[in-house]
């Protein structure tokens, strides 16, 4: 019976990327499945695995059998459908990797399991989505996390084995996070929307006191309070459209060397217009207090 906690499978942080980083990653992977391959060993000699028709300490056969079934894959997903997948660093240095990469996934189980129809008894699994939030979807609530499949997964019969397996995996993404997780938490459209965009509104409101066009005045007011509803439902959607643009241009994985110039441009942009607006915001509601201070 494997060990298994529920806290075995684990989000990984957002963060970002370089090639030299994915190499790093699969080196790191190779590295851990080795000293899968020596508790796996260990496990089978001591009888606290097996396997059927496999002597647990017959080298030869374990040998044989671990280069066959017992092995790592590293599979790369692309935006167009590409797909393909290696057993080490150097096999993956000789393809042509997709353009857009959108998932890595590095497993060491996928052949056993597929053979023997059980895992073995430690292994590990890391995925990485790259997948972009869509900008005008519509249709799911801005409210709820960002979607991403990036997980570590570790098993082992022996706990302490799968304790250390998932702290070297967190200790390799811990040392790449980013800040951009913090546009992607549950409930950060929610946060925004009342400390952002309703006090722009209602500033926006006070100042201007909605000053409509003479064909608008003359209307009958039932005209003119469906017209200021239509204009506050255009602009939340424009505020929402803005917020997916934001996850959208910070993903919560990327791969640095995949984001072209005029995306690092839109980002830039975009970055100093929030801040812009954030700033501008915070010295009106500074300059109220403060004339509230003085009368």
């Amino acid at each position: 019976m494997l060990y298994t906690q529920k806290n075995r499978i684990t989000r990984i942080n957002s963060a970002d990327y370089t090639e030299k980083n994915i190499e790093d990653l699969i080196i790191l992977c190779e590295s851990l499945h080795s000293d899968c391959i020596t508790q796996f060993r260990s496990d089978l000699a001591n009888g606290l695995w097996s396997v059927k028709d496999l002597d647990g300490k017959d080298p030869q056969k374990v040998n044989d059998f671990l280069k066959r079934y017992f092995n790592l894959m590293i599979e790369v997903h692309g935006v167009n459908g590409e797909y393909h997948s290696v057993e080490n660093l150097v096999d993956l240095k000789l393809i042509i990797l997709p353009s857009k990469i959108t998932r890595i996934t590095m497993s060491n189980f996928s052949a056993y399991e597929y053979a023997l129809k059980v895992s073995p008894s430690c292994h590990f699994t890391i995925t990485i989505d790259f997948n972009s939030s869509e900008i005008f979807d519509l249709s799911s609530s801005p409210s709820q996390a960002t979607r991403n499949e990036s997980t570590i997964s570790t098993m082992a019969k022996n706990h302490i084995f799968a304790d250390g397996l998932r702290a070297s995996f967190e200790d390799y993404f811990n040392q790449r996070k980013n800040f951009n997780f913090l546009i992607h938490y549950r409930n950060m459209y929610d946060l925004l929307l009342w400390l952002i965009y309703f006090p722009i509104v209602i500033r926006l409101v006070l100042k201007h006191q909605l000053q409509f066009p003479d064909i608008v005045t003359s209307s009958p007011i039932t005209i003119q309070i469906v017209i200021g509803i239509f204009l506050f439902i255009l602009l939340s959607l424009c505020f929402r459209i803005t917020f997916n643009i934001g996850r959208w241009l910070f993903p919560y994985q990327q791969i640095i060397s995949q984001a072209g110039l005029l995306l690092k441009a839109a980002k830039i942009i975009y970055s100093t217009i929030v801040i812009a607006i954030i700033g501008t915001l915070g010295v009106h509601v500074v300059s109220i207090f403060w004339d509230g201070l003085i009368k």
